[in-house]
């Protein structure tokens, strides 16, 4: 993170009032950057699933990660 003062203040930063217990439509909504993010991850799965032919075993290695994590993603993403 950057700063022209070059000390970063918590008004440079856009955090909620009180962090223990955020809005609730703060945590469901994310960034356009972070929507994109996700939905490109869920293009990048559901890509990997169908050149698997659905096998999450060969999905998760073609994509390079573990089983268990595949799932989780899955699971998240209502896949």
């Amino acid at each position: 993170m950057l700063c022209r003062a070059g000390l970063i203040l918590p008004a440079h930063l856009t955090l909620p009032e009180n962090p223990a217990d955020p809005s609730p439509d703060k945590r469901a909504s994310g960034t356009p950057a972070e929507t994109e993010a996700a939905s490109e991850e869920r293009d990048r799965l559901l890509h990997a699933l169908e050149k698997a032919k659905w096998n999450r075993r060969q999905a998760a290695k073609d994509l390079g990660i573990p089983y268990a994590t595949l799932r989780y993603k899955m699971q998240q993403m209502g896949l």
